[in-house]
């Protein structure tokens, strides 16, 4: 009973840092707000804040359901992931056996037509949502 609730206490800190964190976006997508939509040549990377939930939900209410399998991200002027950065990673750096590595959080999904919109973060799939499924795959 006592591990359970400080596991619980340790997910609830765990998540509570995540949110006060940037993460790191990278990609080759767009960078100019022109009408031009050209890829970058060389591989970009942004460090954004995590959206909370409710907050993001309320956002996109009225266009999409944001779900649990979802996290949100960005919202900052100009900075932002864009068109030619779906599939990318969101990642931040974490302790995994005691060293410092890049872990990845979510993979770039959806946003705005005009990203880098103040106000509203780009939307990206949660990866731990998706753990079973990946180790499963990359193990056949």
């Amino acid at each position: 009973m006592a591990d359970d609730v400080l596991y619980k206490d340790f997910k609830a800190l765990t998540y509570s840092v995540f949110l006060l964190c940037k993460v790191t976006v990278t990609g080759w997508g767009a960078t100019e707000i022109d009408g031009t939509r050209k890829s970058s040549t060389e591989l970009l990377q942004i460090n954004i804040p995590i959206v909370p939930y409710d907050r993001c939900a309320q956002i996109f209410k009225d266009k999409v359901d944001i779900t649990y399998k979802q996290l949100c991200a960005g919202g900052e002027r100009p900075t932002d992931s864009s068109s030619g950065d779906s599939g990318g990673p969101l990642q931040t750096l974490g302790l995994l056996n005691y060293q410092l590595k890049y872990i990845q959080y979510g993979v770039v999904s959806f946003g705005i037509m005009s990203c880098g919109t103040q106000g509203i973060p780009g939307v990206y799939t949660r990866v731990s949502y998706y753990m079973d499924w990946i180790l499963n795959t990359i193990a056949d």
